[in-house]
């Protein structure tokens, strides 16, 4: 078999709360993918920091499995500037953030939002 598979937002493969759910038979399965063909097959899981570390804490097999975790941090708000203006470059009117100014308590969005907003006609 062998070859890479990524499972974006891995954590969604199992809710606990709900009992009709076919995720933990799904993973069991994954692990023993892994298992078996851990020469020649790599396995990529990747998702927010605090839902991957709850998913782990409630998969102990997978935990152990999962040698190598990165975590990449947000971009900043110049950094989504820059992607908004290589999206768009006719439309983007680009004012750099101030360093260390915070971002008036809310979350940093997400670079697919920014590109999102940056292609709307």
């Amino acid at each position: 078999m062998g070859g890479v598979l990524f499972i974006d937002e891995a954590y969604y493969l199992y809710r606990h709360d709900n009992e009709r759910d076919y995720g933990q038979e799904s993973i069991e399965m994954l692990l023993q993918l892994m298992e078996n063909q851990r020469e020649d097959l790599v396995v990529v899981v990747a998702g927010y920091r605090d839902r991957m570390n709850q998913f782990f804490e409630s998969n102990a097999g997978m935990g152990s499995r999962i040698a190598h975790h990165i975590d990449f941090p947000d971009y900043s708000i110049g950094e989504l500037t820059q992607i908004a203006a290589l999206e768009r470059p006719e439309r983007t009117r680009a004012r750099p953030a101030s360093p260390g100014q915070p971002h008036r308590g809310r979350q940093v969005p997400q670079s697919r939002k920014v590109r999102s907003r940056a292609n709307r006609g």
